[in-house]
């Protein structure tokens, strides 16, 4: 970039006179990677000794080329230069002619390879600051002439300092000191040798004393008013720090420091104070009582109490009344400390994380001093989620009035009493993750308001909502949609029937007669569900059958499964069943549905007894099958209790949110182990044995509120009327406009409009309808049957589509021939389902038969969305019409290229690896290159749904990634950033679909710089995987970093976390013993730092008269990609 008088102008080179003629005015200029169109002349510098005709340059930035010494010594030549920026160019050193830049003010050498500062660049007379960020300084020894510098900001993070002598390196002028991320042991200063010293960056070192030394001690030597002493191994806070009277900020985070001292009190200027990530365990009252401090993070420790009466109060104490925000998360309260109604200004409050079991607070009626305040408490955001609440605090409402936002999911929490109608409801209140019951989270989720009208219209008219899903899955062809169609009917028998394979699901409505109280004859049930002897609500129960397909590769589906479903019978084909197939067609559908649903309750169902002649062998397999299914949940609870205790051991001793939130994870999984009944149900559709059974097991769960809550739940009856209009509606999808139409036209006094939403989330939740309010696009529609939905997708999503295209398509002949599709077109599509994965969008429009383009749109959003495929555009080689060509004798020869549109199916990806696939990723890493690689181990499921949802999503992921190979189990794509090339290698290994591992490597060039850009590119595909396994509730996530020389995955990944891995100093493999670089296992603290334009990685260049049209300008900043 250049700029002259008054316009902005472009050009590529300072190598060639004839462009940069006309430029010599221009006062600024931006280099970075060179033209690439340019002819390279050998030993040519970057910039020539020429640049001294520049008479008005003030302001020179280089960035990511390599600079020889010939053009830094020719930059110069350039007197005029104020500011000069020479980053990730390779620069060894800086020549001794940087003498002559009199008028240099800010030099920028960041990323580069200088070991030391000489004297011609510390006594230049103007130079104010200096940054050297990311270089390879050892000492301040080698910052010549320092104390004759004037200097007021110098920047040494990232480099290999190990030592500090400030006698030195004394400066009378620097006000700004950052040497953090370096190799600090210890650290020892001079107040009087530093004068002028404002801030002081020693974080993220190896620190394990600092000290500050004054010639007499007393308050208010020296200006400090900043001190970053994060990220370091000081057991306590230096006593040094007390004597720092005009500190403002100190930032102690991430040490071992395990007690704070009265002697913090003394630092009354402090603002902002920062003690998370330590080792403190009792909250102290001296913290509490610096005037003028209004930040306090106590974040991630181990506090467990305060020491202090609590019920006396500080006598003769004077507390902060100036304190807004106070963050104690993540510690170990078991109630909310009272310090909390003494705090007069505080404005935030944050308890999440902790174990807090009672929200009882004695709050003030009038403030928390009623002598000498009017005021009503001034807390506007509190915190409390990820504790252990049970109740809803309703006492505070009319005490918090000021009260804006309250989070309190992840709690414990089930009812929200109707009081709630008559408290506020301009509180923003968050209730996710809370096991709720009264009213449903469907309903909470959109507020106190919503709520309120919930028990408004509920005190109009209330009904039994008598309503239930049933998931049914198993092995192939173990008898699932007979047993429904069986259970359906009022038959025993079925003779002589034999239904065709299942598609993906499906789904099926009926009606069982509710029994008018229990009997004695069900006793053994009624102990395993806990029922006493009652009437039930409901004299019929709706039933919604889930039939799933026994191809494991239709899982996809259970997206679509409404989160209210608990019931799962786990259909076994008991005449070809064995203890050696019990892997296969029994624990990995279990293993699958417990890691989809939430405290399943799994009725294990034997069928196909006529197929057995003898009655001991029935009974024999029924027992084996019986505890081979107790035998594995309670392996997978031991497994899970051993992992939990050892990272609450892991906790304990070394802290950490990583650690924390390992153990939340563990108790979320523990929470929503499945319940396996206690007997297995010997069923026969033929004979009908054993189905009434069967019928009565499922009407005692339905009536049981603790497994199956929606039952039993009871609901206004205007929405139970609601669902009755929704299942006589004809149309499968409506928009949101005609569907509030709709239900206003049901109940036309007892429905709001407001109230649309909610009542539609909630009839999602039961299966009733589909809605996704959350999807951009499909804000505005919803499916009234889910039938109709998961029918057309098992027209694009089957296992036998080669045998389904046969020529022509049954039925959609007339729809070929409308779409254009010729009978070669068609062979040449089938071919590519099997080759390419790909079905032509022609296909599928005639497979959806020709459905209106509101539905089109709906269920190509519906494919994307979901992960299950994704438009692609591929060039097609086709035969020119005869227009197209000048005579017959050509015709035949006249071939041309068009787009056309694919849907890529990863759900067709049959083929093997690829066997080129070695000159796209060669087995060994190339020298020039480095590899970075992350690897998830997941238990409890397969990774082979994953790795197809994330083919779609890193086909839909901008910037675009190309794919160079894709296969049924791995695919290798490139993407360019920042002039580099990026390859990745994705693969997946599955062990009898009940666990597996997903590997995602990226290569890139050699070079600090490139593992910063590999990060840069590597996280978003993480970020991706990780909101794909955090839809899996019970299943458990494993993640390691590789080494780079053994390519074992031997570090605990900590991606997520990297400031754990920064401090854990763990980074010796554990299989070759090789010490490894942190950048191979972390992101860096700010992996932007290289590619933010603001940060001076911009583009090039400098100014033409007119910016050409990829050329994009913002005021004085051209910009060319």
């Amino acid at each position: 970039m250049a700029q002259g008088k008054g316009a902005s102008r472009q050009a590529y080179f300072l190598t060639d006179p004839n462009k940069y003629g006309r430029f010599k005015k221009m006062s600024r200029i931006v280099l970075t990677h060179p033209n690439p169109d340019a002819t390279p002349v050998r030993n040519q510098s970057l910039v020539t000794s020429d640049i001294a005709l520049f008479t008005n340059l003030t302001t020179m930035t280089i960035c990511n080329n390599t600079l020889t010494g010939k053009s830094l010594r020719n930059i110069c030549l350039c007197p005029t230069l104020s500011t000069v920026t020479v980053n990730n160019c390779a620069v060894p050193y800086l020549p001794g002619q940087m003498a002559k830049l009199e008028r240099l003010e800010h030099l920028d050498v960041s990323f580069n390879e200088i070991t030391f500062i000489p004297d011609a660049v510390c006594k230049l007379p103007k130079l104010k600051t200096l940054k050297a960020r990311g270089n390879r300084v050892t000492t301040l020894k080698s910052i010549k002439s320092l104390r004759h510098s004037n200097m007021t900001l110098l920047d040494l993070s990232e480099n290999f300092v190990e030592t500090v002598a400030p006698k030195d390196n004394q400066s009378p002028t620097l006000r700004d000191l950052d040497i953090s991320s370096n190799r600090l042991r210890s650290f020892s200063m001079k107040a009087s040798e530093w004068p002028e010293l404002r801030s002081l960056n020693c974080s993220d070192n190896k620190m394990t004393s600092f000290t500050i030394m004054f010639r007499v001690r007393k308050a208010g030597e020296g200006k400090l008013n900043k001190l970053l002493l994060s990220s370091n191994r000081l057991i306590k806070i230096p006593n040094t720090v007390y004597d720092l009277r005009g500190l403002e900020i100190l930032d102690i985070s991430s040490n071992l420091i395990d007690l704070v001292p009265g002697n913090i009190r003394g630092l009354s200027h402090l603002s902002s104070l920062d003690v998370s990530r330590n080792r403190l365990k009792a909250l102290t009252l001296d913290i509490f009582c610096m005037p003028n401090l209004t930040s306090l993070d106590l974040s991630h420790n181990m506090l467990v109490r305060a020491n202090y009466d609590a019920q006396s109060g500080p006598v003769g104490v004077q507390l902060s009344e100036t304190l807004k925000s106070l963050d104690l998360s993540y510690n170990r309260f078991p109630d909310i400390p009272s310090i909390v109604i003494l705090l007069r200004g505080l404005e935030e409050l944050d308890l999440s994380h902790n174990e807090i079991t009672k929200s009882e607070l004695e709050l003030p009626e009038n403030g928390p001093d009623k002598r000498n305040s009017k005021e009503g408490t001034k807390l506007k955001t509190l915190n409390l989620g990820g504790n252990k609440l049970q109740n809803l605090p309703l006492v505070w409402w009319s005490k918090l009035s000021q009260l804006t936002e309250l989070d309190l999911s992840g709690n414990d929490i089930s009812v929200i009493p109707p009081e709630v109608v008559n408290i506020s409801q301009t509180c923003n209140v968050n209730l996710a993750g809370n096991p709720l019951q009264e009213p449903p989270y469907s309903v909470c989720r959109w507020g106190f308001s919503a709520i309120a009208d919930f028990y408004k219209d509920l005190s109009v008219g209330e009904d039994n909502f008598c309503s239930m899903n049933v998931m049914v899955v198993g092995a192939r062809d173990s008898g699932k949609t007979v047993l429904v169609h069986a259970i359906r009917r009022s038959e025993a028998r079925f003779v002589s029937w034999v239904p065709q394979p299942t598609i993906g699901v499906e789904i099926t409505d009926f009606e069982l007669q509710m029994p008018d109280q229990n009997t004695d004859q069900m006793s053994e049930m009624d102990a395993f569900l806990g029922l006493a002897s009652s009437k039930c609500p409901c004299d019929k129960l709706n039933v919604r059958t889930w039939d799933f397909s026994g191809d494991p590769s239709y899982r996809g589906y259970y997206r679509f499964l409404p989160a209210s479903t608990r019931l799962v019978l786990l259909v076994t084909d008991l005449s070809r069943f064995s203890p050696d197939s019990f892997a296969v067609n029994v624990e990995s559908w279990f293993t699958n549905v417990s890691s989809r649903l939430r405290s399943p309750i799994v009725i294990p169902v034997a069928t196909h007894l006529d197929a057995i002649p003898e009655e001991n062998i029935i009974q024999s397999r029924c027992r084996t099958l019986l505890r081979l299914l107790m035998e594995l949940t309670q392996r997978r609870a031991l497994e899970i209790r051993t992992a939990l205790s050892e990272a609450k051991v892991s906790l304990n001793i070394h802290g950490g949110e990583l650690a924390r939130e390992k153990v939340a994870e563990l108790e979320g999984i523990l929470k929503t182990q499945p319940v396996v009944y206690s007997s297995v149900f010997s069923v026969s559709a033929i004979s009908g044995r054993g189905i009434e059974s069967l019928k009565q097991i499922i009407r005692k769960c339905a009536m049981n509120p603790k497994m199956v809550p929606e039952v039993t739940r009871t609901l206004p009856k205007s929405w139970l009327v609601v669902r009755d209009g929704i299942r006589k509606e004809s149309m499968p999808v409506v928009n949101m406009q005609y569907f509030r139409e709709s239900l206003l036209s049901l109940v036309p006094s007892g429905l709001i409009q407001s109230q649309v939403k909610v009542i539609t989330t909630y009839f999602k939740e039961t299966g009733d309808v589909m809605y996704f309010p959350d999807i951009p696009g499909m804000e505005d529609d919803v499916i009234l049957r889910p039938s109709w939905l998961v029918e057309k997708l098992s027209a694009v999503l089957r296992h036998d589509m080669e045998k389904t295209l046969s020529w022509p398509l049954e039925g959609k002949k007339d729809c070929l021939r409308k779409q254009g599709v010729s009978k070669k077109d068609f062979f040449r599509m089938r071919r590519e389902v099997s080759e390419k994965a790909w079905l032509d969008s022609r296909l599928v429009k005639c497979l959806w038969e020709e459905p209106p383009e509101t539905y089109h749109r709906v269920l190509m959003t519906i494919i994307e969305q979901f992960s299950l495929g994704c438009k692609v555009v591929a060039m097609e080689t086709i035969q020119q019409t005869s227009s197209d060509v000048p005579d017959k004798a050509t015709k035949a020869r006249a071939f041309g290229q068009k787009e056309a549109a694919k849907v890529l199916f990863p759900f067709y990806l049959w083929s093997e690896r690829p066997a080129d696939l070695n000159q796209a990723w060669p087995k060994k890493c190339p020298l020039t290159s480095q590899e970075v690689s992350v690897t998830y181990r997941l238990q409890g499921s397969s990774t082979t749904g994953t790795f197809r949802s994330l083919v779609v999503r890193y086909h839909l992921i901008k910037p675009k990634l190309e794919f160079l190979h894709l296969w049924r189990d791995g695919a290798v794509f490139k993407r360019e950033a920042d002039n580099r090339a990026f390859t990745f290698l994705m693969t997946v290994e599955s062990a009898r679909e009940t666990s597996g591992t997903l590997t995602l490597s990226v290569r890139t060039g050699k070079g600090r710089e490139a593992l910063q850009a590999v990060w840069e590119v590597l996280l978003p595909l993480l970020m991706e995987v990780e909101r794909l396994f955090a839809q899996l509730t019970g299943a458990r996530v494993d993640r390691y970093s590789a080494c780079p020389r053994c390519r074992q995955p031997s570090f605990t990944g900590q991606w997520t976390h990297p400031e754990a891995a920064r401090t854990s100093g763990g980074t010796v493999c554990s299989h070759c013993k090789d010490r490894v670089e942190l950048g191979y296992l972390v992101p860096p603290r700010d992996v932007t730092s290289l590619t933010n334009p603001g940060v001076g990685r911009t583009a090039v260049v400098t100014e033409p008269e007119d910016p050409k049209p990829h050329t994009s300008v913002d005021g004085s900043v051209v910009e060319t990609h």
